[in-house]
């Protein structure tokens, strides 16, 4: 490779950063190991693709015969279902995306196992509980299963009978000779795999803003190494060629570009494989390549930092430290330089060759196995000793690793390291977060916490699961709260505390709110949940109601402040939380919660109807009760909540505000019966009644 003297490269010209990066390349390896690099897929649920993601895989699918698949795609467009066969890495979930796409259908994938958000689960019962949308695409790929019976067939075409007349549609993937013919009534199209150098011409052309990039696939040597390349391996150079070409120095021959690409595609191996020859044997061999191992590790941070990090990891490898800058080593640039990096703006170091940390990482992790668990350990203790920035960097180069070799058992092996070790508990739970918020990637990931969350070895594993839960809630919160579900029905008052915390900070989002309260008043607070899960989501509510702003209730400035599409929604929220207390028959936490929202009706004539059509409709119920008997019985401890708060607080009780709120109560929905006691029993006599 030839690089002018003097010159840096900008690994991060194109992405924000390598994780970021490396989460569109692993998005993509869902669908046919496709991706793409200039939009931001964060926040991507698993679930549910991106359009614009979607679209970009649409634009960009080569089929090996295209007349085939024109005439398959006829078909589809007027079924609305079909069956892909291929054999893994033929571009299979790439043509159903392809095919959901034409038709203007978002993607959905049903996930099975550890990618479902309960990974015990049985499939049929997952395809069973798929809610029909309109408009949406459905996925479901039956080569990821072990075995499918007449359970699952059955429940695949319930499904297809649900989405008939509704706008969707619905593709199931399986490899060839297996279920195919178990949807006879079902068009099938077999999706064979592409020539790679089509693929390669094909990505290309969707970079129409730099013109000249379209020439690598006539390069000999590109199309040598195409020739037995997969689709995915396509797509990869076509992105290495479009990064390689963009950050090119231009006054360079013009087939230094093409030579880059070829020599990041290859993983620089020829590269490293001669440096590591030259730089054997001795400890001053060794030390080079551990100040070689911590720049490809925290690349782009300081180089004291970097130096650090290396005297961290030489005893841990049994290698005396080399003095890099000190009074007895080399100067900082000369060490720097003997492992291909330099330091640029700001003392950050960084190599000279594009994509080389990745590539000594990868080749290290490969060539060196012996060292595996020191360099674990020495994650474990930078995640301890050094600052916020070397974590963040040491963690993302190990996922950024365990993406390259697609083993996601390497995170967990990370995860494990840093809980027996000295690695804080934040950091713990951000890796987990950020590695369970991928989508395939992630489900291992997934799986631990949720074993964790289940059975909890110790109190801090709780703790650990909790706070991944929250922080990565926002990617998933389905699958975040039915961890925090199981959490909170541990034996471990510990574990419990630390699941109720969860749910509060997870609900201080204005979005997930919604999600919070679905689950605590709809999953967690009825009969049959286990006790403990029950005084949970119990408290959860009490807190919320209870929680006040200079004495007005924060649900109620959350109500107020909403925006207008919010607001009916928030309000609706709300009052399901009330609706909840008022069936538990608690009256110290009534009273707890009653109070801001008294006072502030006392103390703020213009906020008493807000506070009034809460309350109604707490009362009222969902419209799916027997309103005459479920509605009384609410409207009458209501009522008698708010009588015995004014007693023990000497507020009287005919005061307007509480006069007006009880006459409220006893006739928004007229509760009680023709012939029943309404008709003796009036706003005051409850009064006397309740003070008896």
């Amino acid at each position: 490779m030839s690089v002018q003297e003097g010159s840096m490269v900008n690994n991060s010209a194109v992405f924000n950063n390598p994780v970021e990066f490396l989460k569109m390349v692993q998005l993509g390896h869902l669908h046919g190991n496709l991706f793409v690099y200039q939009f931001d897929t964060e926040g991507v649920e698993p679930q549910k693709k991106s359009w614009q993601y979607q679209k970009y895989l649409a634009d960009t699918f080569h089929p090996a015969s295209g007349e085939a698949y024109k005439r398959f795609h006829g078909v589809f467009k007027n079924s609305r279902w079909g069956i892909l066969v291929g054999e893994p890495g033929s571009g299979r979930e790439t043509a159903a995306i392809a095919l959901h796409t034409s038709c203007g259908l978002q993607v959905h994938q049903v996930q099975f196992g550890q990618d479902n958000d309960n990974p015990d689960e049985t499939p049929h019962r997952r395809l069973s509980r798929t809610k029909p949308i309109p408009g949406a695409g459905y996925i479901v790929d039956l080569s990821t299963l072990n075995s499918v019976d007449a359970q699952v067939v059955n429940a695949i075409r319930a499904l297809w009978q649900k989405l008939e007349g509704i706008d969707s549609a619905l593709i199931v993937i399986t490899r060839p000779g297996t279920y195919d013919t178990a949807f006879s009534e079902a068009p099938v199209f077999q999706v064979d795999r592409p020539l790679a150098i089509d693929v390669l011409a094909k990505h290309l052309a969707h970079f129409p803003e730099a013109k000249g990039v379209e020439m690598l696939p006539r390069w000999p040597e590109v199309r040598t190494l195409m020739a037995g390349a997969s689709p995915a391996d396509a797509v990869r150079m076509a992105n290495i060629g479009f990064r390689t070409f963009t950050a090119r120095d231009r006054r360079q021959r013009h087939d230094t570009w093409v030579h880059e690409a070829i020599g990041i595609y290859s993983d620089w191996k020829a590269e490293l494989d001669r440096w590591f020859d030259e730089h054997r044997g001795g400890s001053e061999a060794a030390w080079n390549r551990i100040v070689l191992i911590s720049v490809a590790a925290l690349e782009g941070l300081g180089s004291k930092e970097i130096l650090r990090a290396a005297d961290t990891l030489a005893p841990m490898l049994g290698v005396e430290k080399g003095d890099a800058g000190g009074l007895t080593g080399l100067g900082v640039e000369p060490t720097l330089r003997l492992v291909g990096a330099r330091r640029g703006e700001g003392d950050r170091v960084r190599f000279s060759k594009p994509e080389y940390a990745a590539a000594v990482l990868d080749y290290v992790w490969s060539e060196l196995p012996r060292i595996h668990s020191e360099l674990l350990s020495w994650t474990d203790a930078i995640a301890a000793e050094h600052s916020k920035e070397c974590l963040t960097s040491v963690r993302d180069a190990w996922i950024g690793l365990a993406l390259r070799r697609n083993d996601p058992g390497l995170t967990i092996q990370l995860l494990d390291e840093w809980m027996k070790g000295r690695a804080p508990r934040k950091a713990v739970a951000g890796l987990a977060a950020e590695v369970a918020s991928w989508p395939a990637f992630g489900s291992r990931m997934r799986r631990r916490l949720y074993e964790w969350a289940r059975n909890p070895k110790t109190d801090e594993h709780a703790a650990v699961v909790a706070t991944a839960c929250v922080a990565y809630s926002r990617d998933d919160v389905v699958s975040a709260l039915f961890r925090i579900k199981w959490l909170a029905q541990t034996e471990s008052e510990k574990a419990r505390e630390a699941a109720l915390g969860a749910l509060l900070e997870i609900a201080e989002d204005p979005e997930l709110f919604f999600d919070v309260v679905r689950a605590v008043v709809d999953e967690w607070s009825h009969s049959g949940v286990r006790a403990e899960r029950r005084e949970i989501a119990h408290r959860f509510i009490t807190g919320r109601l209870a929680r006040a702003e200079s004495e007005v209730p924060e649900l109620l400035l959350r109500v107020e402040s909403a925006s207008d599409e919010l607001r009916a929604r928030t309000m609706s929220h709300v009052a399901d939380l009330w609706r909840s207390l008022l069936g538990q028959e608690d009256d110290d936490a009534l009273q707890e919660a009653i109070g801001p929202w008294m006072t502030c009706v006392l103390e703020s004539e213009a906020r008493f109807e807000l506070v009034m059509r809460i309350f109604v409709a707490a009362v009222a119920g969902t419209g799916q009760e027997l309103r005459g008997t479920e509605a009384s019985g609410r409207t009458v401890v209501l009522g008698r909540t708010i009588i015995e708060w004014c007693d023990h607080n000497g507020i009287d009780r005919g005061a307007r505000p509480v006069y007006g709120i009880l006459t409220r109560l006893f006739t928004a929905h007229e509760p009680f019966g023709e012939g029943e006691v309404r008709r003796s029993y009036s706003v005051s006599d409850a009064a006397v009644s309740s003070s008896d």
